[in-house]
């Protein structure tokens, strides 16, 4: 088997832009994809096929976040700012009615990306080579010794594959590897123990997508953001395309209150009688109805992750910027980054950082003994 440079575990945004920074750089990659898609937590629903959609997952960037939007323009993938202008909606319960307000001024503008977020990684992975990007390949153990790394994985179809390299980055959940991958040598209880404590962005999230003929709460001079005590929907925006070609709002199931235990068609009756509540009649007869619970994807979230974070986690342990023992194995993902961690731009910088730090050790020629970035392999 032909050993390469660097293998990649997860073709999240992180992972792919580790991969595309270091195929820029002539180095052999490898990426091993779990799921049957590209994007990890960017998950867009397409209205028609090669069309404008909804996010599913991970959605915005925001105006000060250099690194995304430097990436989205490399990509040619516009963005556009969040709809925001009119009335906001809160429902406090209590029998109240719901009470227009206006949202203070924020000097950041929430930005999304025409087409949808997955756009992004979508692009990533079509600038690469077929063979360099492996779906449907869910990696089991990593061996490292003194002769480089090496992935056991399983294949969609339940057939093993085996995968051989000089390094490898692996682009998921901190917490998520800790609970499927298996390490040989183990690694050291500290760094153990900073993967368990940390939680996985989106992992407790529950999200829907509800579709209209017309973006009805616009006429209305309201905004399509709510904000409710209430329920099912904590948090609700206006999610139109960019063109305004299609109408919806989208809400986050709030914490215990997220109905998990009960039907699909449950939850979304619930719902729509919310949106009806504080958006108008029209709220309840959509086109679609679409919804994720992020907690029950298995290439995201673990047991640990099943509810919503009541904070913003301070991501970016340092012992993440370091390899384990043996200088093979190289974390990067959101979880990661000291800067804007648990964004797409976290995402985005870690995969950058995890790059480096490979090409030097691709580069230093150093006790991992690679060959040179672009040498046959």
């Amino acid at each position: 088997m032909a050993k390469i440079d660097v293998l990649v575990v997860g073709a999240g945004l992180a992972g792919l832009v580790a991969a595309s920074t270091l195929l820029a750089q002539r180095a052999t990659v490898r990426v091993l994809e779990a799921r049957d898609r590209v994007g990890g937590r960017t998950l867009t629903h397409r209205v028609a096929q090669g069309a404008d959609g909804f996010d599913l997952g991970a959605t915005w960037c925001w105006s000060y976040q250099t690194e995304i939007q430097r990436l989205a323009a490399e990509l040619g993938v516009e963005t556009f700012a969040q709809h925001e202008a009119g009335y906001a909606v809160y429902d406090g319960g209590g029998g109240a009615p719901p009470q227009p307000f206006l949202l203070p001024a924020n000097p950041y503008v929430s930005l999304r990306f025409a087409g949808g977020a997955q756009t992004l990684c979508e692009r990533l992975a079509t600038d690469m080579e077929p063979e360099q990007v492996s779906l449907g390949v869910v990696a089991r153990t990593i061996t490292s010794s003194v002769d480089g790394v090496r992935v056991v994985a399983e294949r969609s179809g339940g057939e093993p594959a085996h995968f051989e390299a000089r390094l490898v980055i692996v682009s998921l959940p901190p917490r998520l590897a800790l609970h499927t991958l298996c390490f040989t040598p183990d690694l050291p209880a500290p760094m153990k123990r900073a993967m368990a404590e940390t939680p996985t962005w989106m992992g407790g999230a529950m999200k829907c997508v509800v579709t209209y003929r017309s973006a009805f709460w616009r006429e209305r001079g309201v905004s399509g953001r709510g904000v409710s005590y209430t329920g099912p929907l904590s948090e609700i925006h206006d999610a139109s395309t960019a063109e305004g070609t299609h109408s919806a709002l989208f809400g986050f199931f709030r914490g215990s209150g997220s109905g998990r235990d009960r039907t699909p068609a449950q939850r979304r009756d619930k719902a729509l009688r919310q949106l009806a509540r504080m958006f108008g009649p029209e709220a309840a007869h959509p086109i679609d109805y679409l919804e994720l619970d992020w907690a029950r994807e298995v290439y995201t979230s673990t047991p640990q992750d099943a509810l919503p974070l009541s904070e913003h986690p301070a991501y970016g342990h340092p012992i993440f910027r370091q390899p384990a023992p043996g200088d093979r194995i190289h974390w990067a993902g959101t979880e990661t980054a000291p800067q804007e961690g648990g964004y797409l731009d976290g995402a985005v910088r870690s995969g950058e950082d995890a790059a480096r730090r490979v090409l030097a050790l691709l580069r230093s020629g150093s006790r991992t003994s690679p060959t040179p970035a672009g040498s046959p392999a």
